[in-house]
């Protein structure tokens, strides 16, 4: 049995450096417009973010091509969230 997933295929060596089944799940790739679409920054707001750490890096998928993982930009809008409900102070909350 495979260690990553529960298939009894044995991943060929020589095939790929990974292996591939239909019970396997990759993370989803998200290009800058689907980000943007999600995330209401424009394209220069994102890489000013990603400079400063304050967004999540990029990932490079070709010689000029990035992407993100879904979970970074999901985790991000979480992350963003939370700090927002954290700063509200309890007053705030009782007159909303």
């Amino acid at each position: 049995m495979n260690k990553r997933c529960n298939c009894s295929s044995t991943p060929n060596p020589t095939a790929t450096p990974f292996h591939l089944c239909s019970t396997t799940s990759y993370p989803k790739l998200l290009r800058l417009t689907e980000v943007r679409k999600r995330v209401p920054l424009s394209r220069a707001e994102i890489y000013r973010r990603v400079a400063d750490g304050s967004f999540p890096k990029q990932i490079h998928i070709g010689a000029n091509a990035v992407a993100w993982t879904e979970q970074s930009i999901n985790d991000w809008i979480a992350g963003r969230i939370e700090q927002q409900a954290a700063s509200e102070s309890p007053a705030t909350r009782q007159r909303n």
